[in-house]
């Protein structure tokens, strides 16, 4: 169950889609890991 069953609003749509954003645009790749890559890096101790 969600914490806040609400849903999100307007404002709070607009931060998640910046953070998003600047997270692709900081990503070297300009994605996010699949799992079987975060499970190598994982594993190999990164």
């Amino acid at each position: 169950m969600p914490r806040n069953p609400q849903p999100l609003s307007e404002a709070e749509t607009g931060w998640m889609k910046a953070i998003y954003t600047q997270l692709l645009r900081d990503t070297p790749m300009n994605r996010l890991g699949t799992p079987e890559e975060i499970a190598a890096d994982l594993a190999a101790g990164w």
